[in-house]
Order: structure tokens, then C-alpha cells, then sequence
């Protein structure tokens, strides 16, 4: 069968935020679902179509323009009529998450790795915010809000939305490799809450589409999809493929099993019934190992670890006889050419070098006493540590600000507060998660009175001025903020719970 690629979509636009394309993705020689998952990560990473967490390999990819394909999800009649929507946990398919949620529909989401169960509903109190909403559908959130159900639940799912790494116009589907949605799939198939007619709707970038995929790859435990949607297009399968009916023992090992309790509470129950549950005598299931991590993720540490040599040759100066047989052979160690050079401190605290090793005292005592470089330098290096504690900034109050999209860096934020006047002295960044935190405090006395006599003008908040300038009086100055003129939503402005301490890489100075 001849390799498929994805049609190039053409470069559209939502606001000013431009989706981004990449050339048509091209399918291995070897057609099988790893070599096309591992195509398909590597060119997604290539091209630059994926979004933190990075890398993708190994996972639903999070692909830029998910926001997108949100939108035309929501616009679907199957996703307006639906009442109960079960969603999958992966980044990607966050959006989704939020706006079943935000149009007052029931959302299941499967338990991490069905460890202690098969689904969670997410329960919100009532008078929840957007914000709220977003922390509920997080992994904490989920953990937090979710009430697990059981099998004999009865409930009757309208819609199901699953991540895909890879799927063709002919409704196939691959995803990460681990089997869990083929499971969570056949195993509500067994609960009655889905079947044969029940949508499954699947959000990728573009380029994850292909016009074909070789059948023979897949299997009666697969769970097709009935619509693709992307950034760009809706695509609707025409001739749909049949779903699966349920769970299929003879692929499944007792190993697994015994990961999953449920799994086990779900055989016996066939078992009664009168079902074959003879179950695979090798351990081969998908997830026993990750398979999928590039060499140059690894820990830079292990990177460059240098290997054994077991033929290397001993040294003609080894002790051949105490070397032993199958001993490891021994490198010649490298006499120093050069004494190394220590650092004397004075009294005074300044610091000089000392040629080979020896200072003016113990040079007068013959050198014959090193603790005293040893005292000096440990005494000079708390002073350092007692200079930088005094150092640190301490502030008086900080703000949190919400509603940050994604794609909004912190000079952006940046230049929009100095158009309003603020100044912080510090930002705790987390544009990712969409927000921040803004750090102030007021100046001493003596920073207040030589800024006035540099500059008569009227002081910004946080950057130096009077010490009346506080919390409402900046809050007042940012209302109604917004980061871009296109964007549809102002930034939330509120006082950020006390913070002690600040870790230096979560800080961007101003």
C-alpha cells in the first residue's frame, strides 16, 4: 500500500493569532503503528506544532491551534444536543473540558491509568467561576472535584471526545500506544453507557490527518472516530467503522490485570456470564514500557557518561599479577605538571593568589599549616551568604493577574502596565497557566528622596514614589486592561495571597 500524506491546509487566521502550518507530513517506509507514531512525533516536533509539555513523544500531542478546533467543536449540533460528554485527560482536549463544563453539561473523565476506577464526574459548587472551572479540569482538579463510578452505574454518555496522535479520513484512529482508550471504551460498552451509535469526536492539528491508513493495522479492539476536527476543517466519516463490544481477555495479561482492579472486578463479572476470560500467557501489553524517548531527552548528566572499554590494554607499570584475570583494567594516572593555586584571605577580606600553594604565614611556618586558608575562606563564603539574604528583595504586597491567554509573552504585559503608570519591581511569570503575579514595594526614604530630586514627576506604582500608593490604588489604575486591541477579554486584577519566599527561576526581574 502506497504511503498517504495529510493535504496541506491553507494558513488561516483567528484574530491575530495565526494557526501554524507546516509542509504535509510523510509516512514511513515501514508501515506499522509505531513507526507512524514516532514519524508523526518527530515531525510535529520538527515543524514546531506542538506546545508545552514538550517533548511529545510518548504522549496525545499538544498541538498548537487545540483553542481552534475548540471553537468548532462547540458549534457542532452533536456537541449542542449532547447532555453528558466523556472527555479524555490529555493537555490538548483541556479546552473541551472547560467549555462541556461552561455550557452546563455532565463531564466524565477517565481515572488516570484506571488505577482506582474507570470514570470521574466532575462536580463544581455552585457559583464557581471561569477560573474555578479551569482548576477543575486540570489533573489536581480532576483529582480534587471528580466522584468516581462504578460499573453498575447507570448512565448513558451522548458524546465521546478522545486526543489521537495519528487518524485518516477513513475513521481510523492511533493513538499513544498504551491501549487505555481501546479499554475505557470497551469496558463502558459493557456498562451500557455507550454503543454503536454513539459519536466519537477526535481534535487534532491538520497535518495528524491522512487520507489513508493501512487496514490491516487495525483491530476489532480499536475504537474508531466519526469526526475529525482540526484548526481549519471539520471532517465528518462518511462510512463509519464498526466499534468495539466489548473487552477482549485473550489480548490482555494477568500482570495488567493485577495494575487494575477494576479490570479484575469486570472479568469475574464475564466469567459469571459465561464468557471466555482466558487471558494471554505472555506479558506483552503496550504500556510495560516507554518506548518512545528520544536519545537526546535523557538526563543531561548520563549524556555523556564514558562507556567501559574492556579491551583497553594495561599499563606496562600495572602489577600485572595484582591486576588479576577479568579484573578492569586500570588508566596510568597524570602527574601534575603545575601545583594548583590556592586563594589567601586577609584580614582585611580582600583575596590574592598564592603561587604553589603557600601564603606569607604558613610560608613563614614552613607551610606546614593549610586550616588556617581553610578557616579563612569558610568564614569569607558565610559572609557572602549573610550579604545576599540581606540582599533579597523583601515585598509589601503583591497582585495576581488573571485571564493571560497563551500566546502572550511578559514584555507584552510589561509595556502594557508602563502604559498605565505601574511599574512593579518584580514578576512571578506563569503565562503558561494563564496568569501572573506582580510584586511591589514601597522604596525607603532615602530612595524616595533621590528620586524626587532627579525627577519632579509624578511617581509610578511600585517603581519609587510616596508611601501612600497602595493595593486599591493600583487595581484602580488597571481596570479594564487589556494586553492586545483584538483581545475579547480583560485582564482580572486581584491581591495575591502573601508570598515568603521566591524562587530565583520563577522570577523575572523588570
Amino acid at each position: 500500500m502506497s504511503n498517504s500524506e495529510p493535504s496541506e491546509p491553507a494558513e488561516t487566521t483567528s484574530g491575530e493569532n495565526k494557526i501554524p502550518t507546516a509542509a504535509a507530513f510523510v509516512l514511513p517506509e515501514e508501515l506499522t503503528k509505531d513507526s507512524i507514531r514516532t514519524s508523526v512525533w518527530q515531525q510535529l516536533e520538527k515543524a514546531n506544532l506542538v506546545n508545552f509539555p514538550l517533548p511529545c513523544w510518548g504522549r496525545i500531542p499538544n498541538f498548537k491551534g487545540c483553542e481552534q478546533a475548540n471553537s468548532k467543536l462547540i458549534e457542532l449540533d452533536v456537541f449542542k444536543n449532547a447532555k453528558v460528554v466523556k472527555v479524555n485527560p490529555d493537555k490538548p482536549q483541556e479546552p473541551v473540558r472547560v467549555s462541556v463544563l461552561e455550557n452546563h453539561k455532565s463531564l466524565y473523565v477517565p481515572i488516570p491509568r484506571l488505577r482506582e476506577g474507570l470514570l470521574s464526574l466532575v462536580v463544581l459548587e455552585e457559583g464557581c467561576t471561569n477560573n474555578d472551572i479551569k482548576n477543575a479540569v486540570r489533573p489536581k482538579g480532576i483529582q480534587a472535584c471528580g466522584k468516581p463510578i462504578d460499573l453498575s452505574a447507570k448512565i448513558n454518555i451522548d458524546l465521546v471526545v478522545l486526543g489521537s496522535v495519528a487518524v485518516s479520513k477513513e475513521g481510523h484512529r492511533i493513538g499513544k500506544g498504551e491501549g487505555f482508550a481501546d479499554l475505557e471504551f470497551a469496558m463502558m460498552m459493557h456498562m451500557k453507557a455507550v454503543n454503536q451509535d454513539t459519536i466519537v469526536v477526535t481534535t487534532v492539528h491538520d497535518n495528524q490527518v491522512f487520507d489513508k491508513l493501512p487496514h490491516e493495522l487495525f483491530k476489532a479492539h480499536d475504537v474508531p472516530v466519526d469526526i475529525i476536527v482540526t484548526p481549519t476543517q471539520v471532517i465528518t466519516i462518511e462510512k463509519r467503522l464498526p466499534k468495539p463490544t466489548g473487552v477482549i481477555w485473550n489480548l490482555l495479561s494477568q500482570r495488567r490485570l493485577n495494575l487494575m482492579p477494576i479490570l479484575q472486578k469486570l472479568r469475574e463479572l464475564d466469567q459469571e456470564a459465561g464468557k471466555d476470560v482466558t487471558l494471554k500467557e505472555e506479558d506483552s501489553d503496550a504500556e510495560t514500557q516507554r518506548r518512545y524517548k528520544p536519545q537526546y531527552h535523557l538526563n543531561r548528566r548520563h549524556r555523556y557518561r564514558r562507556r567501559s572499554q574492556p579491551n583497553r590494554q594495561v599499563s606496562e607499570s600495572q602489577d600485572e599479577g595484582a591486576a588479576g584475570e577479568g579484573a578492569r583494567p586500570q588508566r596510568p594516572k597524570k602527574k601534575n605538571l603545575r601545583p594548583r593555586r590556592k586563594r589567601v584571605t586577609k584580614k582585611d577580606g580582600s583575596g590574592e593568589l598564592a603561587e604553589n600553594g603557600v601564603d606569607e604565614k604558613n610560608e613563614a611556618n614552613g607551610g606546614t599549616d593549610p586550616s588556617n586558608n581553610k578557616r579563612a575562606t569558610s568564614k569569607r563564603r558565610n559572609n557572602e551568604r549573610r550579604n545576599y539574604r540581606k540582599q533579597k528583595n523583601t515585598f509589601d504586597f503583591s497582585l495576581r493577574v488573571g485571564n493571560i491567554d497563551r500566546n502572550v509573552r511578559v514584555r507584552d504585559l510589561k509595556a502594557a502596565l508602563a502604559e498605565r503608570g505601574v511599574k512593579p519591581n518584580e514578576i512571578t511569570w506563569r503565562g503558561y497557566k494563564g496568569f501572573c503575579v506582580l510584586h511591589f514595594a514601597k522604596p525607603s526614604s532615602k530612595n524616595v528622596t533621590k528620586t524626587n530630586a532627579l525627577n519632579s514627576s509624578a511617581p509610578t506604582a511600585g517603581g519609587g514614589g510616596d508611601n501612600s500608593i497602595g493595593v486599591d490604588n493600583i487595581i484602580e489604575s488597571l481596570q479594564d486592561l487589556k494586553l492586545s486591541a483584538n483581545s475579547e477579554k480583560s485582564l482580572v486584577i486581584e491581591p495575591a495571597k502573601p508570598i515568603s519566599r521566591i524562587e530565583t527561576t520563577d522570577v523575572t526581574s523588570v
